[in-house]
Order: C-alpha cells, then sequence, then structure tokens
C-alpha cells in the first residue's frame, strides 16, 4: 500500500499517514489561540497557516479563533486572513477596539461565541491549541470535541505553560 510522504511540518506528521487514493481530502485543522498579539506564537501559527494554504494538500487549515485582542497583531493577521477564517471573540470593549474595524477579521459577541467555537470545531479533523489557560482563555464550557484529536503547542517553561498544560 502506497502512503504519503512524510509531512514536514512535524505537528501533523502523525496524522499524514493515510493510503492514497483520488478521494482522499486533506486535513481540515482549527487554530486556537489565547490571543493574537504581537508576539512569537502570532508569527509561528501564521507560518504555519501559510505554509499549508500555499504548500501542503495533507492538511488545510480552515479557521483562527482568537480569545484576546489586547496587542493585536494586524500584520500578521492580515496574513492568516487571507488563507482561512480569522474569528475574534474578545469581550472587553477596550481589546475588541483593536480589531473589530478590520474588514478581514469577524468579531463574534458572547452571545453566540460557544455556537462559533462548536461549528468551528464541528468542520475539523483536528484542533491546535496555543496559549489557552483555565484563567486567562479557557474556552465556553459548553463546546465538545467530540473524541477529535487535540494538538497543544506549547513554549517555554514558565508559569504560562505550567497553566496551559494543566488546562489541556
Amino acid at each position: 500500500m502506497s502512503y504519503y510522504p512524510v509531512n514536514p511540518l512535524p505537528i501533523f506528521r502523525p496524522l499524514v499517514r493515510r493510503p492514497i487514493s483520488h478521494k482522499t481530502k486533506p486535513i481540515k485543522a482549527l487554530f486556537l489561540l489565547h490571543d493574537f498579539g504581537q508576539g512569537g506564537v502570532a508569527r509561528y501559527i501564521t507560518d504555519l497557516v501559510k505554509t499549508l494554504s500555499f504548500h501542503s494538500e495533507q492538511v488545510e487549515p480552515i479557521g483562527v479563533i482568537f480569545r484576546s485582542g489586547f496587542r493585536f497583531d494586524s500584520v500578521c493577521a492580515k496574513q492568516v486572513a487571507m488563507c482561512c477564517p480569522l474569528v475574534g471573540t474578545d469581550t472587553y470593549q477596550p481589546n475588541v477596539d483593536n480589531y473589530a474595524h478590520l474588514p478581514w477579521i469577524t468579531h463574534v459577541d458572547s452571545d453566540v461565541v460557544s455556537t462559533i467555537y462548536q461549528d468551528m470545531i464541528d468542520q475539523a479533523d483536528v484542533i491546535t491549541f496555543a496559549g489557552l489557560n483555565e484563567k486567562h482563555s479557557a474556552l465556553p464550557t459548553e463546546i465538545s470535541f467530540r473524541g477529535k484529536p487535540l494538538i497543544g503547542q506549547l513554549h517555554g517553561t514558565c508559569d504560562w505553560t505550567r497553566s496551559v498544560i494543566t488546562y489541556m
């Protein structure tokens, strides 16, 4: 039996050993982030989404949802929005003001946040987390991952990383 070549992106390597067929569809990946702030995680997700969108037939980014608009990075966000939907779910108005005026970002109000998350999760084959923890950016409690694979992206060995591991 023939298999796809190994994906160069190690984060998805275990997910791409599917038999080649004309009916095989790409793995749909959803990215859930704490924020889209000016930092390494936003740049990393931007590069990953762009690479998957333009250079991979095996993994397709279907969306990026972020919880906080604090220190919003509009340059990276615009690059992501050219590849897949970018959705902001912040409820703190000064943070919302950092991104809600941009036409290429969808902002959802608190009364439909759970619905947006669940709709995107239902479309995805795999969900990737970065920076989510219970104190600062917990996901809505009503959502269900329905047994789908979850990938946690961690950076460093600080208290923040420990809180993310505990939350997951």
